[in-house]
């Protein structure tokens, strides 16, 4: 599977499964963007990874600016790309899980008019 010309966000990407996640991810085309408290360990693989990659030691939950993802509204094209992946041999491994496709948005709702943000349905 090519992930060219996409970013993927990690959090806790110095070990473990989000190192994995971040290694796959790279290996497979993506840009890669990751947080992590382990400084050292999340230093190291950024600069293994390259220039497509960044780093930022710091804790998540105190992030605001990370708050929001997507940094857009979501479409029905967006659901049926996580479906779609789930109904693939790539999602084999995957059983019985919650999954939220919200573009960050269970973590700041943010509606028309908040923040300076304004709802503009395309065309």
């Amino acid at each position: 599977m090519s992930f060219t010309d996409k970013i993927c966000v990690v959090t806790g990407g110095a070990n473990g499964i989000g190192r994995c996640l971040v290694e796959r991810f790279a290996a497979a085309g993506a840009r890669v963007a990751f947080m992590d408290l382990d400084a050292a360990s999340g230093g190291r693989l950024a600069k293994k990874i390259g220039k497509n990659c960044l780093f930022a030691a710091g804790d998540i939950a105190r992030e605001a600016v990370l708050s929001r993802f997507a940094g857009r509204v979501g479409r029905p094209e967006d659901i049926a790309a996580a479906v779609m992946f789930l109904c693939s041999p790539e999602a084999a491994f995957i059983t019985g899980q919650n999954l939220v496709v919200d573009g960050g948005m269970t973590r700041r709702m943010i509606y028309h008019g908040d923040a300076g943000w304004t709802f503009a349905p395309p065309d």
